[in-house]
């Protein structure tokens, strides 16, 4: 199960001050200090003095006396580190060490236990009590083994990494522990311990502690503290140089306000049979980026700067962030002509991070993971089939990347072809540490670069795509990994930039197995809250096609789709020459618009490729759909128009309310019992339609009445 990211640490102003009553310390000298509050809003204060640890208790109204109002049991010259909970009315508790073990008591009905419980060897406790009253106290044990107690359970120990300091501990939304620490050491992907300095916290669900994961990195030796709220958010504080805060939340999506397209959406992917119903669906809370237009974005309709290399430009600019992993996958991979395709610009990126990496490396704890998937579409010429796998394995040593793998700094970049060519992977995507993904239509072709670029090799197609950062970038991870699992993955020792011409020769085939490292796989909370659905489909799994279907058979005024392709079942093709099918033969996504036509009066306009080799399956299916709806007098309902150049685009509006936009085309092969791999974003989201609107409505200007 993911968990939530913390937020990105801020720092408190280092000349803040905040106001506080003082009061005057019990007489003799004090160190250590730990206070608690109780339900009833009592307050006791703890420390050491000399060799006895005092406490004093007051109203939290009231002023502290300076008295002290007793000592807790176990004082003497070795006893030290008190830490304090507050629970129910009249109840604390406290642990210390002494002696080499940590001990804890408890304080109710106005006095301390007679004797303070030794429960385990160690140093530097602390200690909770959850609403319920339950104890746990965590302390660095043996060897710096991070160390947990419970009156119920034996002491639990996390191996690695080690703590430095006292830990901290609370409980979450969920009723989860949560423990964070301080340590000096992280394990990289490849298994090797390195110095660090980082913060990391581990939860404790069905009964298990799960693996440490980095909440922020240092500039030197924290002590992390937690505190948590009634209202489920947990906040960590700590000191390095400035005094940093966090806050945690559990993520969840309940009581959002959809629009009614996006409920008709939400209603599908929660249904069940997709989702396990424990499973979150990462719908809210995310952050439009704004679309991706290919070539470039026009003026006529965006005040998007175009770029050089238009969408492949953001494609290598997002992989430069990167500080765990950058996922990629493609159908389409063309060969480089003179290190300006979109491949190459996309090998040059991940030739940045090596040198980042290498430079540097303490900047990346776990190091840098790089997986690229081809697609792996049937090709006409035999001698190249595989040729595109390859094509990237040129790009990368061409823009200097040394080696596929180099485990002392966590370097792993792999390269993977698509297991199956028939039917193959259609996907376009890309996804970064878990936080921000791209999803999109085009593919790494010369052909959707914009016109004049590349030494005039860019051929200006359009398409289109979007960029999320948010949960839902994890189910992009979710499909990635699903394409991955079983791909054709190549590793090639001798991948130096000396390496002989021959260096082809040291490659081997082996599984591609999707891991990560736990920072990746959490919910990135951006601090919006634009809603997107993730929509997939493969040869088992029909999430796209049934939300599709459904968002546009809901559509109550109007839908606006543009579309490459836009056809009738595969055997109708042969309609061109012979009355072979009819409307009744169309695939889901024109059933849909027919029912939204016939039951709810809406008006469908659709902007279509119409060059020679859609243009024959296209006009086979607009001839059929105009006369179905003629036959139901309903023909003044819908408008087809021819797009004015070449277009590669994917997408469709809703009601003016919800967008869909990525890799599916209204095509039979990737709908029903087409076992194609397909991938679309699902916008709720007024910029997102808004962004698309203007794009639409220039595009159709400018398009010709189909006849």
């Amino acid at each position: 199960t993911r968990g939530t990211h913390w937020q990105d640490p801020q720092p408190l102003a280092a000349n803040a001050v905040l106001q506080a009553d003082l009061f005057a310390s019990p007489s003799g000298g004090a160190a250590n200090p730990t206070i608690a509050i109780d339900a009833a809003d009592t307050v006791m204060a703890v420390w050491q003095r000399d060799a006895e640890i005092p406490h004093a208790v007051w109203p939290a109204l009231g002023q502290p006396s300076d008295a002290v109002t007793g000592c807790v049991p176990k004082s003497n010259e070795t006893a030290q580190n008190p830490r304090l909970a507050g629970g129910k009315a009249g109840r604390f508790a406290l642990a210390l060490q002494s002696d080499g073990s940590v001990y804890t008591t408890a304080y109710r009905k106005g006095r301390w236990d007679a004797e303070a419980q030794e429960i385990g060897p160690g140093q530097q406790p602390e200690i909770y009590l959850n609403p319920k009253n339950h104890l746990f106290v965590a302390w660095c044990g043996a060897d710096n083994r991070l160390t947990v107690w419970n009156p119920d359970w034996p002491a639990e120990q996390i191996a690695f990494p080690g703590c430095v300091n006292r830990p901290a501990i609370a409980q979450d939304e969920q009723n989860r522990l949560r423990l964070v620490w301080y340590a000096g050491e992280v394990t990289n992907r490849d298994g090797r311990v390195l110095p660090n300095r980082l913060i990391y916290e581990s939860v404790r669900q069905n009964s298990a502690w799960s693996e440490a994961a980095i909440i922020t990195q240092t500039q030197q030796i924290a002590q992390p503290t937690l505190a948590a709220g009634a209202n489920g958010l947990l906040y960590l504080a700590w000191a390095d140089g400035n005094l940093y805060y966090t806050s945690h939340q559990d993520y969840t999506c309940n009581s959002v306000e959809l629009s009614r397209a996006g409920q008709t959406v939400y209603d599908v992917v929660r249904q069940g049979k997709f989702h396990p119903a424990a499973n979150p669906i990462p719908f809210c809370k995310n952050r439009y980026e704004g679309l991706l237009y290919a070539p470039n974005p026009n003026p006529g309709f965006s005040a998007q700067s175009p770029t050089p290399d238009g969408p492949f430009d953001h494609f290598a600019e997002l992989a430069k962030t990167a500080r765990y992993e950058v996922l990629f996958a493609t159908m389409w991979y063309h060969k480089d002509q003179d290190m300006d395709s979109p491949g190459s610009l996309l090998a040059q990126s991940i030739a940045d991070l090596y040198r980042q990496l290498k430079e540097n490396p303490a900047r990346y704890p776990r190091g840098i993971t790089v997986r690229i998937l081809v697609g792996n579409p049937p090709e006409f010429v035999v001698s190249q089939f595989k040729s595109q796998f390859w094509n990237v394995m040129q790009d990368l040593k061409d823009a200097g990347v040394p080696e596929m793998r180099n485990p002392d700094i966590g370097w792993r970049v792999e390269v993977a072809n698509y297991d199956g060519a028939w039917p193959h992977s259609h996907t376009k995507l890309m996804a970064v540490d878990g936080k921000t993904a791209q999803v999109v239509g085009f593919n790494m072709s010369y052909d959707h670069m914009p016109k004049g670029s590349a030494a005039g090799k860019g051929g200006g197609r359009v398409d289109l795509g979007s960029q999320v950062t948010g949960p839902a970038a994890q189910a992009v991870v979710t499909v990635f990994d699903d394409l991955w699992n079983g791909a054709n993955s190549v590793y090639c020792s001798n991948f130096r930039p000396d390496a002989s011409a021959f260096w082809m020769l040291s490659c081997r085939v082996e599984e591609g197995i999707a891991t990560h490292v736990p920072e990746v796989l959490k919910y990135y909370l951006p601090g919006d809250d634009d809603k997107v659905f993730s929509l997939y489909r493969n040869a088992s799994y029909k999430e796209s096609d049934e939300a599709f279907a459904q968002a546009l058979a809901s559509a109550q005024k109007t839908i606006d789709t543009t579309q490459v392709n836009f056809t009738l079942d595969l055997i109708c093709d042969l309609n061109v020459l012979f009355d072979v099918c009819t409307f009744e033969d169309s695939p889901a996504y024109m059933s849909a618009m027919m029912k939204a036509i016939e039951e709810n009066g809406v008006k469908v306009r659709v902007l279509i490729e119409g060059s020679p080799i859609e243009g024959v399956e296209n006009g086979v299916a607009v001839k059929a759909f105009e006369d179905a709806l003629r036959q139901k007098g309903l023909e003044d309902h819908l408008e087809i128009r021819y797009f004015d150049g070449a277009t590669h685009t994917k997408a469709a509006l809703i009601d003016d309310e919800l967008l869909i936009v990525g890799s599916q085309n209204f095509h039979y092969s990737a709908w029903g019992k087409s076992g194609l791999n397909e991938y679309n974003l699902a916008w709720d989201n007024p910029q997102a339609v808004g962004d698309f609107k203007r794009m639409y409505e220039y595009y159709w200007d400018r398009a010709v009445p189909a006849e």
